[in-house]
């Protein structure tokens, strides 16, 4: 299968729903029950899909072929990200967990307003 590259609204769309999965744990965290299994489930799909743009971006079909937007926002914000979720998924929720999401959520956002001023 050919590698299809995405557009800056693709790429934009992608980081705007990485924000709301960032800020749904946060929420999930901040109650006072805390839904572990939620917050599991959760935290897994944001890191799975970080990990997913770094493979793929490892292959050389799409590094040959991906746009320089993709290079500059997409592959970019999952390399910058991704390392920061240094709690493994069913790992121990506490204010480390909140701190690596809440930076998580921060370069989520500068790479949404990279975006945004790119668009204008």
């Amino acid at each position: 299968m050919k590698y299809k590259t995405k557009s800056l609204l693709e790429i934009k769309e992608a980081c705007v729903i990485q924000e709301a999965l960032i800020l749904n744990l946060l929420s999930i965290v901040s109650e006072d029950l805390v839904d572990t299994a939620s917050i599991n489930n959760d935290y897994g799909v944001l890191k799975s899909r970080l990990m997913y743009i770094l493979k793929h971006y490892k292959k050389s079909t799409v590094k040959r072929d991906a746009t320089p937007d993709e290079i500059a926002y997409y592959f970019s914000m999952a390399s910058d990200i991704y390392p920061e979720l240094k709690v493994p998924i069913r790992g121990k929720i506490d204010t480390f967990f909140i701190e690596t999401l809440e930076v998580a959520l921060k370069l989520t956002r500068k790479y949404l307003l990279k975006i945004e001023r790119a668009q204008v």
